[in-house]
């Protein structure tokens, strides 16, 4: 949840809802290009291991995946819309986190 909660706070809810804005990469964007699908995960999985549920488990699985599909479909806008910059923000930013980006972000 803070990863989505920072990340709506960093951006704004108009520009997170789809209306045009700058390119944010500052911030938690440095270290996730989806802070928000990465909170939301995050606490989809502590709540499955929280209340060990087989039902819970299952429904949780299949919205995590919705949080894993949305960047791909909304990619394609990103790119046409900003271009060389967005190519060169996803060749230094992971779409989603690995061990460095998090090691980057818990180090500074």
């Amino acid at each position: 949840m803070a990863f989505s909660l920072s990340a709506l706070f960093e951006l704004g809810w108009m520009e997170s809802s789809g209306r045009e804005g700058e390119l944010r990469t500052d911030g938690i964007y440095e270290y996730t290009r989806n802070p928000q699908s990465v909170g939301f995960i995050t606490f989809i999985v502590g709540t499955i291991l929280a209340v060990n549920s087989s039902k819970l488990a299952v429904h949780g699985f299949l919205t995590a995946l919705v949080y894993i599909l949305f960047p791909f479909a909304e990619e394609p806008w990103l790119r046409e819309h900003y271009g060389d910059e967005y190519e060169e923000y996803c060749e230094q930013t992971p779409r989603f986190v690995t061990g460095e980006s998090m090691k980057r972000l818990l180090c500074e």
